[in-house]
């Protein structure tokens, strides 16, 4: 029994190596599998090089490619938030000392600041409805702001606050902070994370 079993074995593997050898994939057939995806977009993120103490904006293809550096100063620019059309970024600096928030144009270097007094700002996040929400402790507890980065004149861009940093519990007025905004796709909600409950 066990001769003829493996006579069996014997003649039946080549017929199964032979047919699994004829599988070829045709000469205009296309090898998705072994395609790398197609990145698109620009990434902005920041850097601490060993050379320097501070951080600094550097830009790169989403592939991976084409890396430069943004900006090149002694003060740190961090958390930054790319415009929805990818031609500028929103940042935080402490060139002044406290946290304040900035715009950039991506491709050639021109930058004002969006916000200017009271403590600091963090945390920008350009939404598609064009407003930068970010958070600011400019009323003692961080709390979330919006602006509008291209509005001109004495105004600047007035900062308009979207979440209140105060909560009732038991009668009481309480304050907590609020961070990290972040824009829904539709640009009418915002997450954020909260110390209130």
């Amino acid at each position: 029994k066990y001769l003829i079993f493996l006579l069996g074995i014997f003649f039946i593997m080549p017929v199964i190596e032979i047919k699994a050898n004829e599988f070829e994939l045709e000469e205009n057939q296309e090898k998705s599998f072994n395609k790398p995806q197609y990145l698109e977009g620009r990434m902005v993120f920041s850097v601490k090089t060993k050379d320097k103490s501070n951080h600094d904006l550097w830009i790169m293809n989403a592939g991976g490619g084409d890396i430069r550096r943004l900006t090149d100063s002694d003060s740190n620019e961090i958390d930054p938030s790319i415009s929805p059309d990818g031609t500028h970024v929103a940042f935080a600096h402490d060139a002044e000392g406290d946290w304040r928030i900035s715009v950039m144009n991506i491709d050639n270097g021109d930058s004002w600041s969006i916000t200017f007094c009271c403590e600091d700002q963090r945390y920008p996040d350009w939404g598609n409805n064009g407003l930068i929400a970010f958070q600011s402790n400019q009323e003692g507890e961080w709390s979330i702001w919006s602006k509008d980065p291209w509005m001109k004149g004495n105004l600047q861009g007035a900062d308009k606050k979207e979440v209140s940093n105060t909560s009732e519990f038991n009668g009481v007025m309480i304050m907590n902070d609020m961070i990290h905004p972040a824009w829904s796709e539709d640009g009418r909600f915002l997450a954020f994370a909260t110390t209130r409950d």
